[in-house]
């Protein structure tokens, strides 16, 4: 293999040609193998990320049912949601700053370096870009990382950004079964939350952390003693009454909302715009069935049936409504919502598969959790859903081709190809640092990058 190496680098290792085998190699070879291999995963990584541009940039993951590009890498490529977060977040600046692509797609710069860049991108021009690259070819990634930590601070100190001024809070449980807790507040803000940890800290000799519990702990008291306790059930604590048309419910599918999904013996065109809304608000707008399905799956909903001459003939028909314990069933078996790729626990609604309206039962065979937004997607129509047994259920798209529960990776390789041979123009050497051992003057480093960011915008 022709290895190029620029004159003023020195090989760290000896090149080892592309076909001795791997278990014949001593130490020394072992170790070149090792480091051409990471540049050529690096160029790998790179045609791998502009992939991910492009399929982010046209939506693909849009007729997947799914929200972004993050999701449908959980889903389709096994990663955890914070892994393909980053992952997008260097795709897009990948695509959009040629010189990185290039020194990546040439195995010199990781996938490290790049994430590592693309956190200080948005800072400022090329040129920033341009000279985080030479950081990274010339310094470890912990340089790289502080000096872009250093960046990033004295960014947030001159400019009057929203972004860096913005609150937030962060939670997660970690590899080690503990519960993880970040935030960001408002000096006022901070300042309560700070007072009241070492208020109940000192009066009951609390740790920190043992203080925040108890705070949780008496939030919680004071909510249930109120009635107001949370719950995760959506629309649990609506307070909405729905008039409902006894004839339009019970009417035929032929007279239904043209919105819904055709049946699979119905012409789609063929059906005549209902006659009348299927239910209505009480003092608000007519419903049509798609959105009165929607309401009757989940929520405190109040449901007057009339007849057509608008008399109740019922009020309640309570066994529409998920019981508690059916509810936690149900947080027990599927967890969050089922649609495949997406496993949100925020918003979760309790759906019925065969519509209550159409004689649905509410029963565990028959329910399946959505989050709200795939909530709204089925009834409008998307997706469709239908038993598998056993409390399983499957997603077919609206074309009717089924949304996979699991994928195999493998089905999707095209060549077996080694990556040497496939990226044989990367230098054996490309993933190496030029770093010479000297200290990182950091202070030095980060103030001349700073002449690269971008101006203050200056509020009118």
């Amino acid at each position: 293999m022709t290895v190029d190496t620029p004159a003023t680098e020195r090989p760290l290792l000896t090149a080892v040609p592309d076909d001795v085998g791997d278990g014949v190699l001593d130490l020394d070879q072992l170790g070149s193998r090792i480091v051409g291999l990471a540049g050529r995963l690096a160029a790998a990584t790179c045609r791998w990320l502009l992939l991910v541009a492009r399929f982010d940039a046209e939506a693909g993951y849009a007729p997947h049912g799914l929200s972004s590009t993050t999701r449908w890498l959980t889903h389709y490529c096994g990663m955890s949601r914070r892994t393909a977060t980053d992952h997008v977040r260097v795709a897009r600046v990948l695509a959009s700053h040629p010189r990185l692509r290039a020194r990546m797609a040439a195995g010199r710069i990781s996938y490290s370096q790049a994430r590592a860049i693309s956190r200080a991108a948005d800072l400022g021009n090329e040129t920033l870009v341009d000279e985080l690259i030479m950081v990274a070819e010339h310094g470890t990634v912990r340089h790289l990382e502080a000096v872009v930590r250093g960046l990033r601070t004295v960014d947030d100190n001159v400019r009057d950004d929203p972004r860096s001024a913005s609150e937030y809070l962060r939670r997660r449980w970690r590899s080690d079964a503990r519960w993880g807790l970040s935030a960001r507040l408002d000096p006022e803000n901070g300042a309560i939350v700070d007072a009241a940890l070492a208020a109940v800290g000192a009066k009951e000799e609390l740790s920190q952390a043992d203080a925040l519990v108890r705070i949780a702990e008496i939030a919680l008291a004071a909510l249930a003693a109120e009635g107001d306790a949370p719950s995760l059930r959506g629309d649990q604590f609506a307070a909405v009454q729905v008039e409902v048309d006894a004839a339009a419910l019970l009417a035929p599918d032929a007279t239904d909302d043209p919105h819904e999904p055709p049946t699979a013996d119905e012409p789609i065109g063929s059906r005549e715009p209902p006659r009348r809304p299927a239910g209505r608000i009480v003092d608000g707008p007519g419903l049509p069935r798609r959105v009165l399905d929607r309401l009757l799956c989940s929520g405190r909903l109040r449901t007057v049936l009339l007849d057509p001459d608008r008399h109740p003939l019922d009020v309640g028909w309570n066994n529409r409504v998920v019981s508690t314990r059916q509810w936690v069933a149900l947080l027990i078996r599927d967890g969050g919502c089922q649609h495949p790729g997406c496993g949100s626990r925020i918003g979760l609604e309790a759906h019925h598969v065969k519509h209550w309206r159409k004689g649905g039962p509410t029963v565990m065979a028959n329910l399946v959790l959505l989050c709200r937004r795939h909530h709204h997607a089925h009834h409008d129509g998307e997706f469709t859903i239908e038993p598998a047994g056993r409390g399983r259920f499957r997603f077919r798209r609206a074309d009717g081709r089924e949304l996979p529960a699991h994928v195999d990776p493998t089905q999707a390789i095209a060549t077996d190809e080694p990556v040497e041979r496939e990226y044989a123009n990367v230098a054996d050497s490309a993933a190496t640092t030029r770093w010479d051992g000297r200290p990182l003057a950091l202070d030095y480093a980060v103030a001349g990058l700073a002449q690269n960011l971008e101006a203050p915008r200056r509020s009118a």
